[in-house]
């Protein structure tokens, strides 16, 4: 999850919930920052149990750190 009070940047290392399952968290890294969303490249992807998941995934945050 993204920390309060941080701002994401590119290469910055998260945690989320996946969108299609909330009790499955993945890691992965920044690539791209947008104005709500961020763009995560997920590590690790071979260890994950989850079929047809994507490389990377598109995250939502808000502007102020709190993830939506």
């Amino acid at each position: 999850m993204i920390p309060k009070q941080a701002r994401p940047y590119i290469g910055a290392t998260v945690i989320f919930h996946y969108r299609k399952d909330p009790f499955v968290r993945l890691e992965g890294c920044i690539v791209s920052v947008l104005e709500n969303t961020i763009v995560v490249e997920i590590l690790h992807k071979e260890t994950i149990q989850i079929s047809n998941i994507e490389s990377r995934q598109v995250v939502r945050h808000e502007r102020n750190g709190k993830q939506k």
